[in-house]
């Protein structure tokens, strides 16, 4: 049975020492040379004056490295990714609920507090204390 690609090319396989060709970078990641060719048009740097192109593999390494990083959005134990408006938000003021996936993840579902989209989190149980203990915090806060 053939191996699922993923999603992310595997940047261990690029080797910061070598000099890649297009096709030869697209066969060490395990990637079509129309990927890297529209990589390079998205802005990947080559050496300059060569044909055919070459690419440095520390800085084609060093670039996939900061494109996917800026891919992620970072999230506070409180607030989850909302697809509608592209950033971290909270959750709406009692839309939360947990569901037990196994014996340490949960799922936390909810609503977004500004466009009111479901949002989905997965975290440990441990996380999900902390937001208790917040949460509780807050609510001694406002009563007090």
């Amino acid at each position: 049975m053939k191996a699922r690609k993923k999603r992310k090319p595997d940047f261990r396989r690029i080797r910061p020492s070598q000099t890649y060709s297009i096709a030869e970078l697209a066969d060490a990641i395990g990637r079509n040379p129309a990927t890297v060719r529209s990589w390079l048009r998205q802005g990947m740097p080559t050496i300059d004056g060569l044909k055919p192109r070459v690419i440095d593999g520390a800085i084609a390494k060093a670039w996939l490295r900061r494109r996917w990083a800026n891919r992620k959005t970072p999230t506070g134990p409180d607030e989850a990714h909302c697809l509608r408006c592209r950033k971290s938000r909270r959750f709406a003021e009692g839309s939360q609920s947990l569901k037990q996936t196994t014996t340490k993840v949960l799922t936390i579902a909810g609503r977004c507090a500004v466009c009111g989209c479901r949002m989905n989190k997965f975290a440990s149980a441990k996380s999900v204390a902390i937001i208790d203990i917040e949460n509780e915090r807050k609510r001694d806060r406002s009563a007090a």
